[in-house]
């Protein structure tokens, strides 16, 4: 098991893991359809909570497969899909190139589960479906049935709520950018229609619609709140310079030029590693370059890791790469940080591009981070 999970597969050369914490949801949704059908024995209720677990997991996985897919088309590799405790996880190795882009990407997973969920309607028998969540008196042929499909539709529509960690604030985010021509505005629009859902989530909760649905609601509202409040940070970190953060200026735009020189759309992890390493006069680079990690072996790794992205897009794709989500991130706890470069060194998460990069150098970046926080931190 590495830090990420348990790799199960790989689909077309993208892994897919699944994390201990799956293991709350696998519970989760194995007491649900036991209980369901403890009144018919415990095999039935064995056999029940055993099909929960599969359901609900195979759910998930054509969901982000569909994210996967859609990534394909328009030339963005996925580099993980990753099971967890709260759903799943596609990670797409950049942004997508355009506002369409975004909003297909997003839109697929949903699309799928809704799909699938119409077949479960023409699959099961019509009068099951008025009552989808009281399944005892129907044989387990559909209750399985209508259980799946069921629940392809709750995700669904779910995930079509137009906020943020949600596939809808992705469309929104798509439909923002489409119509004010600035993916930072894009995101904007993003984090206030999350931001929105939010507060009719809360009210919903303590209406009488909610009845035993008060925590479930709560539950969604936090994961949309904090979903809308992390994308309105990034939507207002500047991306020009300002006096206090002209180091981490310069760290970007010199990873902007690195990323269009391997051919990426977008700034990652790894361009922003290549951009530090670019300055050979600094110290952080000659502690680095003592432990063999240097701008040459680096890029010699990047460009390996891009090869496939490279025989398919042009050398230098036209107009300035976008900036990531994760090198937002990065960027922005670098400036919380005061430390200029070496903050953005610091701030390169060990699940990252350029964290594995390092390991294929036979160097750890956690190592590395606490040698340069003691060395050259005040």
């Amino acid at each position: 098991m590495n830090s990420n999970g348990w790799r199960l597969a790989s689909v077309k050369g993208t892994p897919i893991t699944i994390h201990p914490t799956a293991a709350v949801l696998a519970l989760l949704f194995a007491y649900s359809w036991a209980q369901t059908r403890s009144e018919r024995g415990i095999g039935e209720a064995w056999l029940a909570g055993l099909a929960g677990v599969v359901c609900i997991f195979v759910i998930i996985l054509v969901h982000e497969l569909g994210h996967v897919g859609a990534a394909r088309l328009f030339g963005v590799h996925t580099t993980e899909v990753s099971l967890y405790g709260l759903g799943g996880l596609s990670q797409l190795e950049e942004e997508p190139p355009t506002a369409l882009a975004e909003v297909v990407i997003s839109a697929a997973g949903p699309l799928v589960n809704l799909a699938l969920a119409s077949v479960g309607l023409l699959v099961a028998p019509v009068n099951h479906w008025f009552n989808p969540f009281f399944l005892t008196g129907i044989g387990f042929f559909d209750f399985l049935v209508v259980s799946f499909a069921s629940m392809n539709l709750l995700l669904g529509i779910f995930n079509l709520l137009p906020g943020p960690p949600l596939d809808g604030g992705g469309i929104m985010r798509g439909l923002g950018w489409m119509v004010t021509r600035d993916q930072q505005r894009g995101r904007s629009v993003s984090a206030i229609t999350g931001l929105i859902c939010t507060a009719g989530l809360i009210y919903l909760a303590f209406t009488p619609f909610a009845q035993d649905n008060f925590l479930i609601l709560l539950y969604a509202a936090a994961i949309m709140g904090l979903g809308a409040y992390s994308y309105l940070r990034q939507s207002q970190t500047p991306e020009s310079s300002s006096a206090s953060d002209d180091q981490i200026h310069l760290v970007l735009i010199d990873a902007q030029a690195i990323a269009s020189q391997l051919g990426s759309h977008s700034v990652g992890s790894i361009h922003l590693l290549l951009a530090l390493l670019n300055k050979p006069e600094t110290p952080l680079v000659s502690l680095l370059a003592a432990h063999g990690v240097t701008y040459t072996a680096v890029e010699a790794v990047a460009r390996s890791n891009h090869a496939s992205i490279a025989s398919s897009q042009p050398a230098n794709p036209p107009g300035t790469p976008l900036v990531s989500m994760g090198a937002r991130t990065i960027l922005t706890d670098a400036q919380v940080s005061n430390l200029g470069g070496l903050g953005v060194f610091l701030a390169l998460p060990e699940q990252s591009e350029a964290g594995t990069t390092l390991d294929r150098l036979g160097a750890s970046l956690s190592n590395l981070q606490t040698l340069a926080r003691n060395t050259f931190s005040p």
